[in-house]
């Protein structure tokens, strides 16, 4: 994240960071599978599904519409 006195980087600088970081990560070797990523984005938006369904009835316990 950004600090909010700082000038958004150009798409072009944006590119440059990120090809530079793909090559390191291969030369490093230190990258996790896309299929890892996925899984774990995956599960991460089931959990935030879930607290959210969770609110929700809760919030309809305190607040019957019937």
């Amino acid at each position: 994240m950004r600090h909010p006195d700082s000038k958004p980087e150009s798409s072009t600088q944006f590119m440059t960071r990120g090809h530079a970081a793909i090559e390191e990560t291969q030369k490093l070797g230190n990258g996790l599978p896309a299929e890892r990523v996925m899984a774990m984005l995956d599960e991460k938006l089931r959990l935030a599904r879930q607290m959210q369904l969770q609110a929700m009835q809760a919030k309809r316990a305190h607040f019957p519409i019937d």
